[in-house]
């Protein structure tokens, strides 16, 4: 079997190791560590490995990640994953997603990650903008959910009840 045969079969065995050690962040760590470089930069990988890592709590590894691997190829879904991570710095994060905008204005998942890092921060005038934002390119459940939990928390039940509407039509 040659190595462009095999390269599937292994990321899909590394795929099945991160969800083995799912909720372990030690053992995630180890698995990632482990990894070829290749493969952790590799966007399709990435898009299926980061939420393990998000979920395991580790959001440094997976938003070093993203940053990478979107500097080298700009995939939408892992821009919208970028806003599932948390850095210890959310305005260097923001200034990121921000800088990605002016490139990618477009971008139904750069605009979901940024309406998400805007709600972390408590920024919920420009979090609505973005998920609406969002929604206007490309309508997902992600975002519509997004804009029912904001309404929720800025006590706007009808509108919560629209949003979470529209995600249940939307499906998974």
């Amino acid at each position: 079997m040659s190595h462009d045969q095999a390269a599937p079969l292994i990321r899909r065995s590394a795929i099945e190791q991160l969800r083995e050690a799912e909720g372990d962040l030690p053992a995630l760590q180890r698995v990632w560590q482990a990894l070829p470089a290749e493969d952790r930069s590799d966007p399709g990988f990435l898009e299926r490995a980061i939420p393990y890592l998000i979920g395991a709590g580790d959001e440094t590894i997976a938003h070093t990640a993203i940053e990478q691997a979107l500097a080298q190829s700009w995939e939408s879904e892992l821009a919208a994953l970028y806003g599932r991570c948390k850095s210890e710095d959310l305005r260097v994060q923001l200034t990121a997603a921000e800088k990605w905008l002016a490139e990618h204005p477009d971008d139904g998942g750069l605009l979901l990650a940024l309406g998400r890092l805007c709600l972390r921060g408590q920024l919920w005038g420009k979090a609505q903008s973005y998920f609406e934002a969002s929604l206007s390119i490309s309508p997902t459940r992600a975002a519509h959910l997004e804009l029912a939990r904001l309404a929720e928390q800025l006590d706007r039940d009808v509108e919560a009840a629209r949003h979470y509407r529209e995600a249940a039509s939307l499906g998974a």
